[in-house]
């Protein structure tokens, strides 16, 4: 008994303790060595501004608020507490990150047991996008840790009522910080009725409606611009004539190929590859007569079709459409730990009897998934593929020294480089699917627990998947700056004081920058020019100036006219290319010695500062 109580307890705990102690070292290693990027730059610049009381969500001419306001004022006000800077807003995202894999631990060790709850963890804990993700303040890691605590809180059945409230107010929560988050609240609402019967789904329906309607008030109308890209169409026309919308043309709409499209959605499924087989098996549990008369088939069912619904929203608001096309992995985050817990609760339950449709069809699908993995890294890591060294073989006869695989196979079969640059990395994928499959079949072999052996098949690809993608994954969102050396916040720190010696206090600073924006949080009392603080994501092409800056846009005309009033002027250096260096008049401004670089990998990455003569 005591042994089993160590098997079956304490080592899993143990293990699940330390994947949770190496994401919180992997996150504080990479909030230490990553740049701020312009997502975490607003959210912590424009939420403490909010918090101060300077702008107010939403405000005529002031801060472009083109997400919910919570995810803005929830950093705002740590920030108040602990400080402004990207220092407290990578320590609340870490803390954040934790809370989501704690969740995450209760849900699947609830209904399952504590290995497959380990399971489930370790796939988010252990995978480096997620490190990234929780190294900073985006507002993937708020909507992360609300979506799992509510699942805390909501998922079972016979849920008493007090936590049937506090899980839908979490919904409710999560959607005043991301809206593309909405189709949480009608499912979870509509699954607590089904559950749990007409009194908790009355309760659940009352709360989610009044908390919803009380905090969308606060800034009806203008918050439905937010909802313009989640509602169903027949309501965007009747929101459209609710609110104001400038008429004219964002300048970062770009068209991308189809190429970049179909990369885009393969790094998607790479970067969250167990989550996505956790879904696809949910999918096919779902529809097994057996599992229909089970008592966890409702929730099953519930977090399956919220993941599908919100991973189809997600794949047509990046891949179909042109404003950020290679968000989609990022987007991915927002609920990814449902594939997970879908995993977990699906191999707890995977003695069924599955049709050969089925399994042939699973088969295929696992297979697609992997050589979809190995198109994901043509542009970057699928090099290190065709730079293989291979033996020369002419006329079927092994020649002296060795030639690149690419080369090879070029000069045999007339590929060009670009043609396999995508072949090879897709071949690889494939043949590593090939594999994972050839590894399933013999374990299955030798199993006599009655598992399926599509069961068996998830469980095989997802372990090696997971050991084959994760590296990718850290190459990816880490891998350049791992030999850098230094430290990221205090260089922004020390960037902000500089500046802040260099400003004079009660200043008209103008701003043009992609993603430093936090830098100015540590600057006293200055006074920007709110609209630029998004760059080139909110800037038009022609519109009615005044118009445009009271929506939080700004056009060209508004740019020079901002420019003229300024008493100083802060350039990111990457950015100091085209009009703004035409803008800038020697005559009427002197440059002062430009800060410190953001860090050693990349020298030319500081700030230019122009100061009124």
């Amino acid at each position: 008994m005591k042994s089993k109580k160590i098997k079956d307890i304490l080592i899993p705990r143990f293990l699940t303790l330390l994947s949770g102690v190496f994401l919180l070292v992997r996150s504080f290693h990479y909030a230490n060595i990553l740049p701020a990027r312009i997502d975490e730059s607003l959210f912590l610049y424009k939420g403490y501004l909010f918090a101060e009381g300077v702008y107010q969500p939403f405000e005529p001419y002031g801060l472009w608020t083109n997400k919910n306001p919570l995810s803005f004022l929830i950093p705002g006000w740590f920030e108040l507490i602990f400080g402004a800077g990207l220092r407290t807003g990578r320590v609340l995202s870490i803390v954040l990150g934790l809370l989501t894999v704690l969740a995450l631990w209760i849900i699947t060790k609830k209904f399952t047991n504590d290995w497959l709850a380990l399971f489930a963890v370790a796939v988010i804990a252990l995978n480096p996008f997620y490190a990234w993700t929780f190294s900073q303040f985006i507002s993937q890691s708020l909507a992360a840790v609300l979506l799992a605590w509510m699942l805390v809180f909501t998922l079972g059945k016979d849920k008493p009522i007090g936590q049937i409230i506090v899980g839908t107010l979490l919904a409710v929560l999560l959607v005043q910080v991301r809206q593309n988050m909405l189709p949480v609240i009608p499912f979870l609402i509509l699954y607590i009725y089904w559950e749990n019967g007409k009194k908790a789904g009355n309760t659940s329906l009352i709360v989610g409606l009044v908390s919803f309607i009380v905090l969308t008030a606060i800034y009806w109308p203008d918050i439905i611009r937010n909802y313009l890209a989640v509602i169903p169409g027949f309501l965007q026309s009747f929101a459209i004539k609710t609110i104001n919308m400038p008429d004219s043309t964002l300048v970062v709409s770009n068209v991308s190929s189809p190429i970049e499209r179909l990369a885009s959605f393969t790094q998607g499924l790479r970067t969250h590859f167990p989550e996505i087989l956790g879904a696809f098996i949910a999918s096919i549990w779902i529809f097994l007569p057996a599992n229909q008369k089970k008592s966890s088939y409702k929730r099953v069912l519930f977090l399956t079709v919220l993941f599908l619904v919100l991973f189809l929203a997600h794949l047509w608001a990046s891949v179909f459409k042109n404003f950020c096309v290679y968000c989609f992995a990022n987007y991915l985050a927002f609920f990814g730990i449902l594939g997970a817990v879908l995993l977990a609760f699906c191999l707890y339950q995977a003695k069924e009897k599955i049709s050969s449709f089925w399994v042939v069809s699973g088969i295929l699908f696992l297979i697609i998934v992997c050589t979809c993995v190995g198109l994901s890294i043509f542009q970057n890591t699928g090099h290190i593929l065709m730079d293989l060294k291979v033996p020369r073989i002419k006329n079927l006869s092994f020649q002296p020294g060795a030639t690149e695989l690419w080369t090879m196979l070029s000069n045999k079969f007339g590929f060009t480089f670009d043609d396999l640059e995508i072949m090879i990395p897709v071949a690889f994928g494939l043949l590593s699917g090939l594999l994972f499959w050839g590894i399933s079949a013999l374990i299955q072999r030798f199993r006599k627990n009655g598992i399926s052996f599509l069961f068996t098949a998830v469980l095989v690809f997802t372990i090696l998947g997971s050991a084959f993608t994760f590296p990718l994954n850290e190459q990816q969102y880490g891998g350049a700056l791992q030999s850098c050396s230094g430290d990221s916040i205090s260089s922004y720190e020390a960037i902000g004081e500089y500046l802040d010696s260099q400003i004079d206090p009660g200043s008209k600073v103008w701003w043009w920058g992609l993603s430093g924006q936090i830098v100015l949080s540590y600057i006293d009392d200055i006074q920007i020019y709110p609209p630029q603080l998004n760059y080139m994501f909110n800037y038009i092409l022609g519109g009615t100036s005044d118009r445009l800056y009271e929506l939080g846009y700004w056009n060209e005309d508004l740019a020079q006219e901002w420019l003229s009033e300024a008493d100083y002027l802060i350039v990111e250096n990457t950015t100091f290319s085209g009009d703004v260096v035409k803008w800038i008049d020697a005559e009427l401004f002197e440059e002062l010695p430009h800060t410190i670089s953001i860090n050693q990998c990349s020298t030319a990455d500081y700030f230019r500062i122009f100061r009124r003569k």
